[in-house]
C-alpha cells in the first residue's frame, strides 16, 4: 500500500513479498490516459514491456502515474471508501519507499461482481 505521492493498494502477489508472480507474463494493453482516478483497477508491471502477471493495483485517490499500466476495470464508491479506510489505518513501511508497506488493517478480496 502506498499513501504518499501515489495512492494505491497493490494486490495479487501469491508470495506476499511484493515481487512474486504467477510464472508467466501478459502483454500490455495501453490506452491514452492522463492519470489514474480513484476507483481505477490496473495491472502492475516491472517497468519492462509486457511484464504484467498476477499483480494489480486499486487506486483509492487520484494518482499521477505514467500511462504504462493496463487499465482493466474500476470499483464503485463503496469499494473506494473501503480501500481508503484500509489506507487510513497505515502501513508497516516494509517496502522502503516513502509511504509503502503492507497495510496494518486486513485487506482481503473475498468476492467480485463483474458487470
Amino acid at each position: 500500500m502506498t499513501d504518499e505521492g501515489i495512492f494505491v493498494l497493490q494486490c495479487g502477489d501469491p508470495s506476499g513479498s511484493g515481487s512474486g508472480g504467477p510464472g508467466y507474463t501478459v502483454p500490455d494493453e495501453f490506452e491514452a490516459i492522463t492519470g489514474y482516478p480513484a476507483g481505477t483497477l490496473a495491472m502492475a508491471n516491472t517497468g519492462q514491456a509486457d511484464s504484467g502477471g498476477s499483480q494489480f493495483f486499486i487506486v483509492y485517490d487520484e494518482t499521477p502515474l505514467p500511462a504504462q499500466y493496463t487499465v482493466f476495470g474500476s470499483i464503485d464508491q463503496a469499494g473506494i471508501d473501503l480501500v481508503a479506510g484500509i489506507a487510513a489505518g497505515g502501513n508497516d513501511g516494509s517496502f522502503g519507499a516513502a509511504g509503502g508497506g503492507k497495510p496494518l488493517l486486513p485487506a482481503e478480496i473475498e468476492s467480485i461482481t463483474v458487470a
